[in-house]
């Protein structure tokens, strides 16, 4: 580690040893006239003997490690030592945080990733010594043969003490003149234990108290062995002397005498017994010996049986030492004696009680010797006092696991609060095995009781696509109506043939009945769901555009990282805020350029936000499936043009994130100009009118200018004048407000898509209800006073705009580039033939709709 913890040659402000669950000591690796040769405890040898020889110990302390290297370290804060130790937000730091000790800690705990494998690594070797011998060393080294630093935890095995030196000793067979020396000037070397009850100093572990059990085990163990050992002589074989005279029926017994002979069988015997020990594959391990006897010895030829069968009561006594070792040691007997009688439920409990009982006591052993080994010294070194709050925390996020996850997942998929993807993922699956398009429609189909799609091929699908058109009356995307008077062919015959019944002219006006309670709920439910649309995409946009921006500075530090005339810039500047603060010329010096700091932006968003609109519009199709009756071929066509709305609603999400991060990369922290007066949300830095913009495309309305302020309210037009980027904000502020008067377009809710599908099943959209939302943001009082409106139109007197700003005659969403305010669409039944009734239609003018 060059040069120890970067400290001067004096250590001012040494930080206190406070009393906590954690043991650890810097080794002064200098020597000195009281160092003492140390040695290994006897009890420690004899536990990493079990360790080598004792499947279950071996398991038991992998598993111990194991756990410990899926936790996370972060430097946090805690206010006192009954808190817990939390997260530090950059962005939100807590009060009285030291900037300076907190960028210190930081490069400490990055420093521990230098080595491979990186800190999970050191906490997989970190449990395993703790687990069998209660201590080790942290050594942060330069390795000699690479000239890097590198951080290991090593057993106390490997650290010893030599020739008045602290040395490694890197593999059991290295005699003394083999081992590294550390250099005191650079090296650290930290002991980190768990103090033992009695005598603090010393090192206690779960395996030393169950060494006994294990010395019984391990020797029961052998007894079984011996005894299968012993089974191989199998017996006393008993043969007449007589017979061995006989031999093999091709032994020439010419000029041998009876003696010579009967050796000469006795060995071939025995040859025939011993070559499958020594030779498996032999032909004596399948071929029978061939003895040639007179029939008179045959019946005097035995076996008499010596072997012994395993001993049954030895058996069970080792089950019960199996039983005694993992109640004895520092997990539940589970872990050892496995869960196969225990259900899901008992296993995800094992898993929970392990971490909160077991392993985090452990994980606060280690992040405190970090704390008052690493992290303390290192501020120290800076000639600072190191604040007592600061300390390293964990993380358990990827170790705790919850239980039956798939079933919490099938209830959310169902309650529509987690995605396609998240239900596919907690199931174990990927997007791999989702259905096509078409596979989709026709199990829809099956299961609403209905004959299924018939397969599309690739070739086809656009002729199939037009057909629905034709089928549903809709427009294709960027078509016009025909004029007055053109031809409409309706097919009614449900065949695809000739169509059964050509009319022509304009299309019979629709009269607007009085209101209906399933009309209200329809209005209701696109409101809702346009107001969650705005609030969710807000809030997952900005956080988008903050991990864009920090992607942005990390890439940057990456480059000039070699610079070393910038690198106390960068110890204190954080990821968001290094291209403003190095400039253009220094990046562009970098080989560096906008695009390629910014290449991905969004892409983390894209998959959430096709979801989640994906999710809306879906459940506006079931209402009118379900409420209103909206037929199969409807209901196809409707899904592929949301699906297209969808897609375009992303396009202009995607090219307004790209164009704030542009702005925002040399000014990561504009003023808010003329929108201080207005109402914005001065957490995020995406504006509301970005928001709208993405939704009114995705509700199927365009974003661009208003023809004339006289034209319909309910007209498919945008809500943007001419030349106005969406959501760009420079140093100066937001965008200035629109001067020419909009028109609505809607929602996702409320947008010409669904207006053209209600239309279908009797529903026409016939005014507004104000929406102003619950989300925390600066408060706009003309907007604010608004909020439960009803109005009519745009230019309804409701609306008249009493003030200089913005520059409208009349208020609107989204007339200022924060706001997030919601018109909430007004449905009311249709009819096209038939009476009315005028007091009802004069009733419901007068509620204001």
């Amino acid at each position: 580690m060059p040069s120890r913890f970067t400290a001067p040659t004096s250590r001012p402000n040494r930080p206190a040893r406070r009393a906590v669950t954690a043991s650890a000591r810097v080794l002064e690796l200098a020597p000195r006239p009281d160092a003492r040769q140390t040695t290994i405890p006897a009890w420690q040898e004899q536990a990493w003997t079990f360790f080598d020889q004792i499947g279950e110990v071996r398991y038991g302390a992998r598993y111990y490690g194991n756990s410990l290297s899926r936790l996370r370290l972060f430097v946090g804060w805690r206010e006192s030592a009954s808190e817990p130790v939390v997260p530090i937000d950059p962005e939100d730091p807590p009060t009285g945080l030291p900037r300076d000790q907190y960028l210190l800690a930081q490069s400490v705990i990055a420093r521990l990733h230098s080595t491979d494998g990186s800190v999970s690594e050191l906490l997989r070797a970190f449990g395993v010594n703790l687990f069998v011998s209660g201590e080790g060393y942290l050594v942060g080294r330069i390795d000699p043969e690479t000239g890097r630093e590198r951080w290991d935890y090593l057993s106390v095995s490997q650290v010893v003490w030599h020739e008045s030196r602290w040395k490694l000793r890197e593999s059991a067979g290295d005699t003394p003149d083999r081992f590294v020396s550390l250099d005191p000037e650079q090296d650290v070397v930290i002991r980190v234990w768990q103090p033992h009850p009695r005598f603090a100093n010393e090192a206690d572990a779960p395996m030393r108290a169950v060494l006994t059990v294990c010395e019984e085990l391990l020797l029961l163990s052998q007894n079984v062995r011996a005894s299968a050992l012993s089974r191989i002589p199998a017996g006393i074989l008993v043969i007449p002397d007589t017979a061995l005279e006989g031999g093999p029926d091709d032994l020439d017994s010419s000029g041998v005498d009876g003696a010579s002979r009967a050796d000469r069988t006795m060995s071939d015997l025995v040859d025939h017994f011993i070559t499958p020990i020594s030779d498996p594959g032999s032909a004596s391990a399948v071929v029978p010996y061939l003895l040639a006897l007179d029939p008179a010895d045959v019946d005097k030829v035995k076996l008499i049986e010596t072997s012994r069968s395993v001993d049954e009561v030895a058996a069970a006594q080792r089950a019960e030492l199996l039983v005694r070792l993992a109640n004895g040691v520092d997990l539940p007997p589970e872990v050892l004696t496995g869960i196969s009688n225990t259900n899901h439920w008992n296993a995800w409990l094992i898993d929970e009680q392990s971490f909160r009982c077991h392993m985090a006591p452990a994980a606060q052993l280690f992040c405190s010797a970090l704390t008052e080994g690493l992290v303390w010294p290192t501020i120290s070194a800076s000639g600072l006092t190191p604040d007592p709050r600061l300390v390293v925390g964990f993380d358990a996020a990827d170790l705790v696991g919850h239980p039956d996850r798939k079933e919490n997942a099938k209830d959310g998929h169902t309650a529509f609060v987690i995605s396609d993807e998240s239900y596919r993922r907690a199931l174990g699956f990927g997007d791999e095995d989702a259905p096509d398009e078409d596979e989709y429609r026709r199990r829809v189909a099956r299961a609403q009781g209905t004959q299924a799609l018939a397969p599309v091929a690739v070739g086809e699908i656009d002729s199939v696509v037009e057909s629905l058109r034709v089928a549903t009356g809709q427009i294709a995307a960027g078509e016009t109506e025909g004029a007055e008077g053109a031809e409409v062919v309706v097919d009614e015959s449900g065949s695809g043939d000739e169509p059964s019944e050509v009319v022509t002219g304009p299309p019979p006006e629709p009269v607007v009945a009085a209101g209906t309670p399933d009309a209200d709920r329809f209005g209701d439910l696109v409101g809702k769901i346009d107001r969650a649309l705005v609030d969710r995409l807000e809030a997952l946009a900005s956080a988008s555009l903050r991990r864009a921006l920090e992607r942005a500075g990390a890439r940057l530090r990456s480059r000039v990282s070699r610079n070393q005339d910038l690198k106390p810039m960068l110890a204190e500047t954080g990821n968001s805020d290094l291209p403003s603060l190095l400039g253009r010329d220094a990046i562009v010096a970098a080989g560096l350029t906008d695009e390629d700091l910014l290449d991905g932006t969004g892409d983390d968003l894209e998959d959430e936000y096709l979801a989640l609109v994906g999710l809306a519009q879906k459940r506006i199709r079931t209402y009118l499936r379900d409420g209103f009756g909206l037929g199969e071929s409807e209901l196809a066509a409707l899904e592929l043009k949301q699906e297209q709305d969808r897609i375009a609603g992303w396009g202009v999400l995607s090219a307004g994130l790209t164009a704030l991060a542009t702005s925002l990369l040399y000014d990561p922290r504009p003023g808010r100009g003329v929108d201080a007066v207005g109402e914005f949300d001065p957490t995020s830095r995406v504006p509301g009118v970005l928001v709208r913009d993405t939704l009114v495309t995705a509700g199927g309305g365009e974003v661009g200018p208003s023809s004339s302020p006289g034209e319909s309210p309910l007209s498919p037009v945008g809500v943007r004048p001419a030349g106005t980027e969406p959501g760009v904000v420079d140093g100066a502020g937001p965008a200035a407000a629109p001067s020419v008067q909009p028109t609505s377009s809607g929602l996702v809710g409320g947008g010409a898509t669904v207006r053209e599908a209600a239309a279908r099943v009797g529903l026409a959209q016939v005014g507004f209800v104000w929406d102003y939302g619950n989300a925390l943001r600066a408060t706009f009082e003309p907007h604010f006073e608004l909020d439960g409106e009803r109005f009519s139109g745009f230019d309804d007197p409701a609306l008249e705009n009493l003030n200089d700003w913005p520059a409208t005659p009349f208020l609107y969403p989204g007339d200022h580039d924060g706001c997030l305010c919601v018109e909430r669409p007004i449905f009311r039944a249709v009819v096209v033939s038939g009476e009315v009734d005028e007091d009802d239609t004069e009733d419901d003018d007068a509620e204001g709709a």
